[in-house]
């Protein structure tokens, strides 16, 4: 796992990826501007740039190229807003104050060929990179995959809109990872083999010295180098002296560890195993070396992510501080074991030696001599066949590291995935229109139903009916209910009138107010197309504007406006006069005159009342367009007296919040019976049904469109967005 762990970390470190990028040559990338999108022309441009940036701020910008003709051609950039141009001639060397450049057809093509496809490009242009975007680039298009820890396998993956560019990026890495571990590992045998050599010329040195005095003793004295007992000896002497040189031989070797350990951060982890192989503290010190190498590769992959100063940084440094303080120990250790070996041996040689001596042997200097001999000769004969493995092994060093499948281009796009692209689209499409749906619940505070208002309010109220939205726009409140008598709309208002008999039964004529909250709810609307249903009954109906601060019903039946109510109350034109007749012969009004400066005084003047009780002499129904309450209290007079008290609401217009104003008016105004219409509804959308409190129970549900006379096919949406007939 550790040595996978490795493997990933060296594929994606910049030091690693800046030789792939050199072996790719990278450095140049060529471009053809779409209206949408721009293409890397990869491995297939047909024209070839060398180029020498004087100006840095040309690097990683781009660079438009065009031929004239197949010879001349023009450089055209920018530096900061100024447009710059060079002008060229192909296989020819130019150059301004800001570039160096040489273009060339690409050897693949034919000049022909190369200058016709070069010409189908829409705008080409190239780009001359600086190293540290491609690799910032590359490293996050990286992907590395253990595949299967147990076989020791891993896939390289690396996303790119052009397909061959990453093809050859992916293999490039393949191939580098084997070369790369290749010569790391004879770095690391280069190393052990020069420390070799070096030993090898200074025992070679001392051979030579040894030999050559061993050679004078012996002319000298007289050796008889061919008596038994001598050879004895001697060979029981060597046998010491070779196992002192084996343990000295080790004990230099950790001298030499424990010297690259405390002089080297870093550690080569196959150079200190080279050096121990063989040794009997081989094992102990690959375990340490390879915890050590896990740390770095560990403290290599948080970088990544977090400054050197980061706690879990400096987590990482103490635990490597302590593995190696620990291999420094153990070598400490092991070192003083082989000194005591050593010590004991060297005393076993002396011993030997003065053994020798003491049986009369004469030839204990020679035999010193010829042990220093055989001492350096082993170790030379020793030394000569580690070098040798080591050649041997750079020379047929083969990678256990193989490829096993090479990368090819992809036919269709890996990204966006259509499918989970098209999931998630809907995922998302869904997500927002609840969330809207919520908000649009959560935030509207709109009348949407008659239910709503008998919901929200503690008043008792009657809930009149309903009016559907008028699907033709009219600038003003107007009569609409005669133009189409068995109109939707008409049939509504008619619905209006048959729940007033069940609101007063009693005989005589009637005095119905009208009002609202706010201007624009639609009571006028309602006034006069009530006014002219009633009307239409064969019924004498009279409509007054006593809205005098904004006057409406004049505009409705255009006529004037110079003469009216404010006239009659302060006694400048009679009611006679006043009056106007309308379309209908059944249906007159009196409009609300010019606008006066006291309204609120003029309405709850006796003479108000005066003007009441004449029109009720003269009509079966008198019908008051008052102000809207919520805005000023003119009209309440008017409505505390009315037979038939009526407030207006307009769906998807009227706040919630106006619904407790009829709480007002029944609680501080004492005005009962009061009855509620719901203007403006939207039959397409909802079916509206109510029950009234007294027992009578009524529902009205309204289909698509509107009946005119006449006509009794309609026109109904289908959910397919076509529209057809039905009977």
């Amino acid at each position: 796992q550790s040595q996978m762990a490795e493997a990933v970390e060296l594929l994606r470190s910049p030091v690693f990826l800046k030789r792939v990028l050199n072996n790719l040559d990278l450095s140049t990338g060529y471009f053809n501007e779409g209206t949408f999108k721009n293409n890397e022309v990869y491995n297939s441009t047909p024209f070839l740039v060398e180029v020498n940036l004087k100006n840095i701020a040309l690097l990683n910008s781009k660079i438009y190229f065009n031929l004239d003709k197949a010879e001349n051609g023009t450089l055209e950039y920018f530096v900061g807003e100024e447009k710059r141009v060079l002008k060229f001639i192909t296989d020819q060397w130019s150059k301004n104050d800001d570039i160096e450049f040489l273009g060339y057809f690409n050897p693949k093509y034919t000049k022909d060929g190369a200058f016709r496809n070069l010409k189908s490009m829409k705008k080409p242009y190239f780009i001359h990179y600086s190293q540290e975007p491609i690799l910032a680039s590359l490293q996050s298009k990286i992907d590395i995959k253990i595949l299967n820890e147990q076989a020791r396998t891993l896939e390289i993956l690396i996303k790119d809109y052009n397909s061959e560019k990453a093809t050859d990026i992916v293999n490039k890495m393949a191939d580098e990872f084997i070369v790369f571990e290749r010569e790391n590992k004879r770095a690391s045998s280069q190393s052990v083999i020069e420390f070799i050599n070096e030993q090898l010329d200074k025992i070679s040195d001392t051979l030579k010295t040894t030999e050559s005095d061993i050679k004078s003793y012996t002319k000298i004295n007289k050796i008889n180098r061919d008596d038994d007992v001598f050879k004895r000896d001697l060979m029981r002497l060597s046998g010491v002296e070779d196992q002192l040189l084996e343990a000295e031989l080790q004990e230099r070797i950790l001298d030499s560890l424990r010297v690259k350990l405390e002089k080297n951060k870093a550690i080569d982890e196959y150079q200190l195993i080279s050096m121990v192989t063989g040794t009997d503290y081989e094992t102990t010190i690959r375990d340490f070396t390879g915890s050590i190498q896990k740390l770095l590769f560990e403290r290599q992959k948080l970088l990544e992510k977090a400054k050197p100063g980061s706690p879990q940084i400096l987590s990482v440094n103490n635990q490597i501080e302590t593995q190696k303080r620990l291999l420094i120990n153990t070598i400490g250790a092991l070192q003083i074991k082989l000194k005591q070996k050593v010590h004991s041996l060297r005393s076993k040689s002396r011993q030997m030696e003065s053994s020798y001596q003491s049986n009369g042997s004469n030839d204990i200097e020679y035999m010193r001599m010829m042990r220093q001999f055989n001492i350096n000769e082993k170790y030379y004969y020793l030394l000569l066949e580690k070098r040798i493995e080591f050649y041997i092994e750079n020379a047929g060093f083969v990678s256990k590291n193989l490829v096993l499948e090479k990368a090819v281009p992809t036919t269709s796009p890996v990204s966006p995935a259509k499918k989970t692209t098209l999931i998630l689209a809907f995922i998302a499409a869904t997500m927002v229109s609840l969330l809207l749906v919520f908000l649009k619940y959560l935030f509207h505070d709109k009348i949407n139903s008659l239910n709503e208002i008998t919901k929200h309010t503690q008043a008792t109220v009657s809930a009149l009916g309903i009016i559907p939205k008028y699907d033709r726009e009219i600038p003003v409140s107007q009569l609409v209910i005669d133009k189409n008598p068995k109109s939707l709309i008409a049939e509504s208002f008619r619905s209006l009138r048959t729940n007033l008999q069940f609101i007063s039964s009693s005989d005589g004529p009637k005095v119905l107010a009208i009002t609202s909250t706010i201007s624009g709810e639609g009571k006028t609307f309602v006034a006069l197309n009530l006014g002219g249903i009633i009307a239409f009954s064969g019924k004498k109906v009279i409509i007054i504007d006593l809205d005098m601060r904004k006057p409406k019903i004049h505009k409705g039946f255009g006529s004037s406006n110079e003469k009216g109510m404010s006239t009659i109350l302060i006694n400048k034109d009679s009611i006679e006069d006043c009056i106007n007749k309308s379309s209908l012969d059944n249906l007159h009004f009196i409009t609300a005159g010019p606008i006066p400066p006291n309204p609120s005084e003029l309405i709850i003047s006796p003479r108000m009342q005066e003007i009441i009780d004449y029109l009720k002499t003269k009509y079966d129904m008198v019908i008051i367009d008052n102000p809207p309450v919520g805005l000023v209290t003119d009209g309440i007079p008017m409505i505390q007296k009315a037979d038939y008290p009526i407030y207006v609401f307009r769906a998807d217009y009227s706040r919630k919040n106006f619904i407790q104003i009829l709480d007002r008016l029944q609680n501080e105004n004492n005005i009962s019976k009061l009855s509620v219409v719901l203007n403006g509804v939207d039959i397409n959308r909802k079916t509206y049904g109510y029950n009234y409190g007294y027992g009578y129970g009524y529902g009205y549900g309204y289909g698509y469109g509107y009946y005119e006379e006449g006509v009794e096919k309609r026109k109904k949406k289908s959910i397919f967005g076509k529209k057809k007939k039905i009977s």
